[in-house]
């Protein structure tokens, strides 16, 4: 297969298509998103500790925009999910969310609707805010569409005061083995060679180190599996679709070719990574959760 070539023009198009349907096929998104919540809420030191700041956790309604209270931003947001849980366990906190597609940027609207959430339409790698104006950046499962990882952290690094918390989740190498493995045989059967790309993902060590380069402490990193079961490959696929994140073919995936190299796939999928009740196939999803904080 081809190494896969990000163009963000590409994936903003298949993110905007998927704002409606994302929320209803985002099981694992959700399930990532919660585990992150809850490093968030255990990291000492972190603005979601408790005794980092007592006297906004002691509030028992949701504070106005103040420049004492800290300062939050989720990049990524997408249809909110994320920083909709946290600002609902942590009204003290001020959040700011940002995305590149701004149908996702009108569900989250929607989603926030009487929270002090503040909203932006921007790119990870070109960050419309101040030198040092965030006390802690959060992000689940967006860097991987980031051409440049490096020059994105850079960004997260400008942004956030000293000693500021960078925390978030990415997946890693082994996300998605089956279908990898499952293409690469129907290439091997069919002779149709590079006709599917797949994105690779990161290893923890790279992620360490691109951290390391921008300037960040790196605190912790941590491998998770996360399975999911899903009836066939066509299932799998549409879930993919739903939450913007499906495989690209070439001329829009219209062809022939594609039909019988999917049908192939599928066939070999079942037989090899089949679901334990033996009806379904399995998926494996491989997520990295990183916390880091900025130098001085």
């Amino acid at each position: 297969m081809n190494d896969f070539f990000i163009d963000k023009n590409i994936i903003k198009k298949s993110f905007s298509m998927a704002a409606s349907t994302y929320d209803a096929s985002s099981k694992l998104q959700r399930d990532v998103a919660d585990y992150l919540i809850k490093i968030l809420a255990g990291f000492q030191g972190g603005l979601l500790n408790s005794k980092a700041y007592p006297h906004y956790h002691n509030q028992k309604k949701s504070l106005p925009y103040e420049k004492k209270a800290p300062l939050v931003l989720d990049i990524g947001c997408g249809t909110g999910a994320l920083s909709n849980s946290l600002a609902c366990k942590y009204p003290h906190i001020n959040f700011f969310g940002c995305d590149f597609s701004l149908p996702m940027l009108i569900k989250a609207r929607e989603r926030f609707r009487g929270k002090n959430i503040n909203l932006l339409s921007s790119d990870c790698e070109f960050l419309p805010f101040r030198n040092s104006q965030f006390d802690q950046v959060i992000s689940s499962l967006t860097y991987q569409w980031i051409p440049d990882i490096e020059s994105a952290f850079s960004e997260v690094w400008r942004i956030l005061k000293p000693k500021g918390y960078f925390i978030f989740s990415i997946p890693g190498p082994r996300t998605l083995e089956e279908l990898r493995a499952s293409y690469k045989k129907t290439e091997e059967t069919l002779g149709k060679k590079g006709f599917i790309t797949l994105m690779k993902f990161q290893k923890i060590e790279s992620i360490s180190l691109n951290l390391k380069n921008t300037g960040f402490e790196n605190l912790l990193t941590q491998n998770t599996l996360n399975i999911k079961y899903y009836k066939n490959l066509w299932e799998l696929l549409k879930t993919l679709k739903a939450t913007g994140a499906a495989p690209p073919f070439p001329n829009g995936g219209k062809s022939l070719a594609r039909g019988l190299i999917l049908k192939e796939t599928a066939k070999i999928y079942q037989k090899n990574y089949p679901s334990p009740c033996g009806t379904g196939i399995s998926a494996v999803y491989h997520i990295i959760f990183a916390v880091a904080q900025k130098k001085m």
